[in-house]
Parts: structure tokens; C-alpha cells; sequence
């Protein structure tokens, strides 16, 4: 059974990673703005607009989904704790039940 330190172990290497994506998408980027000095004419521009018009925007839309998906899993490590807690009480308020019986 999935713990729910698991769960938010999960969520917090799902955030790492997507850390790292952006970190390594900025290094791409920076590299990309001096593309012109070694890539020239027209398919180093191309490709450069590119990037920044298709690409990058993608990038954003995946670093936001994997935040989604990080909040998702925290979200579900706490309802887990919450139903642990409960069953918890449960049994034992059962317990003390049967002791005074």
C-alpha cells in the first residue's frame, strides 16, 4: 500500500524535475540567443522564432501541467492522511468500546 510520505515524495520529484526542465530550457534559451553568431542566414532566424513561437509555449504548458500534477498528489497525500486519521479513530473508539463491554 502507498503511504502517503510516498504520494508526497512523488509530488515533490515530479516538482524537482520539472525545476530542472526549466532550468535546462533557460540554459537552451540563453545559448539560442546567440544563435547568430554561428548559425547564419535565414534557417538559424527560422528556427529561432520557432522555438520562441512554438516550442517555448509548449514548455510553459508542460511546466504547468506538471505543477497541476504535483498539487494533484499533494492534494491526495493529505485526503490520505485525513482517511488514515479517521480509521484510525475508528478502531480506536471500537476498542474502547469492546474494553467496556
Amino acid at each position: 500500500m502507498v503511504s502517503p510520505g510516498d504520494i508526497s515524495s512523488a509530488a515533490r520529484k515530479v516538482h524537482n524535475e520539472a525545476m530542472d526542465l526549466k532550468n535546462t530550457e533557460r540554459v537552451f534559451s540563453r545559448m539560442l540567443g546567440g544563435i547568430d553568431t554561428w548559425w547564419k542566414g535565414q534557417a538559424g532566424k527560422a528556427f529561432a522564432q520557432d522555438y520562441n513561437q512554438q516550442a517555448k509555449r509548449a514548455m510553459e504548458r508542460l511546466y504547468g501541467e506538471m505543477e497541476n500534477m504535483k498539487s494533484g498528489l499533494d492534494r491526495l497525500a493529505s485526503e490520505v492522511r485525513s482517511a488514515d486519521e479517521q480509521r484510525r479513530r475508528k478502531e480506536l473508539l471500537e476498542r474502547q468500546r469492546k474494553a467496556l463491554k
